[in-house]
């Protein structure tokens, strides 16, 4: 049995899941069955060619919630080399274990076509090896904030080493993290990516700020992680320096009025600033935009983010929803 263009074919025991994080599952798959839907499964047989599986714009629908790119871009799996090979476990949509996607059972499993824009990654030798522009994130936490073992169970705390009268250190905890970083994350595994909307300039261990509602929560190997495309990711942040990257644009926007309020009754409320200087523009911006150009945007809700919760502070936005340049 061999995969036709476009496809891998995979051998899956279980249809759905029966461990998270180690831990055995007793539950009734009927309430809710695509959530515990399986995503991997081992490769038959892998294509020899990707096809030509629209990735980005998105098919209408899948998500509703992306706008489509700067001049109907379209990236398809044809612009990459397939590197899956017959062994492979695979890491896949949910959706795709599904009814459509059925061959049959052979020797007590089920046998099932994987469309190849649905794969996120193939994992060889314990090496995970991303697929289609994917891009694995994990949390970033506050600094001083990391991993500690309490029971059995890790938590993100803060720690200070103490002596003891006896002599001997131990980790005291000073503090709890409540919740990580809003829109930002740690680069954990990221492959070539693929063009025209590759970040070229980002790599493991870097941490990056990405696009709302871009990321999805997906256990690959028994470790919880966020699954997203290289082209959701908006700039690299080190310290208090960001770098945008791709086709986003790093934007000091113009102060508020000295001594005008920044509350506002809802009959006064209006826009955030729309105007601002251009601080750093990401590889991939058109070429009319410069550093040091004053600009005019609209700040939509998934190509924006404001790095503050403050009206001044700065901003990036994608140069699609940039509108104007002054002169």
């Amino acid at each position: 049995m061999e995969a036709n263009k476009g496809y891998v074919f995979v051998s899956i025991p279980n249809e759905f899941n029966e461990h998270a994080g180690g831990t055995k599952l007793i539950t009734d798959w009927t309430h809710d069955k695509w959530r515990y839907k399986t995503i991997h499964g081992k490769v038959l047989s892998a294509c020899r060619h990707p096809g030509s599986g629209v990735l980005y714009p998105v098919p209408l629908g899948y998500p509703k919630s992306r706008e489509m790119a700067r001049n109907q871009e379209i990236v398809r799996t044809t612009h990459q080399k397939v590197i899956i090979q017959k062994g492979d476990t695979i890491y896949f949509h949910y959706l795709t274990v599904s009814p459509g996607n059925y061959i049959k059972r052979e020797k007590g499993a089920a046998i099932y076509k994987v469309p190849y824009e649905s794969i996120f990654c193939t994992i060889r030798n314990k090496k995970i090896f991303m697929i289609n522009g994917n891009v694995l994130v994990t949390d970033v936490y506050e600094k001083g904030y990391g991993p500690v073992d309490v029971e059995g169970k890790d938590i993100m705390a803060s720690t200070k080493e103490i002596t003891r009268t006896d002599g001997s250190k131990v980790e005291l905890v000073t503090g709890i993290a409540d919740k990580p970083q809003y829109r930002k994350g740690m680069i954990q595994n990221i492959g070539d990516g693929i063009p025209p909307l590759t970040r070229a300039t980002l790599n493991e261990g870097d941490t990056i700020i990405f696009r709302e509602d871009s990321e999805f929560d997906n256990e690959i190997q028994n470790k919880e992680y966020y699954v997203m495309k290289q082209w959701d990711i908006m700039a690299k942040v080190s310290g208090k320096e960001v770098t945008p990257v791709g086709e986003y644009v790093y934007i000091e926007p113009d102060p508020w009025e000295q001594g005008e309020s920044k509350v506002f009754l809802p009959d006064k409320a209006r826009p955030l600033p729309i105007t601002g200087v251009v601080l750093d523009i990401g590889d991939l911006v058109e070429d009319m935009i410069e550093n040091g150009d004053r600009v005019q945007f609209k700040p939509e809700e998934k190509s924006f983010f404001q790095l503050e919760a403050d009206l001044d502070s700065n901003v990036l936005i994608a140069d699609y929803d940039i509108y104007v340049k002054f002169v």
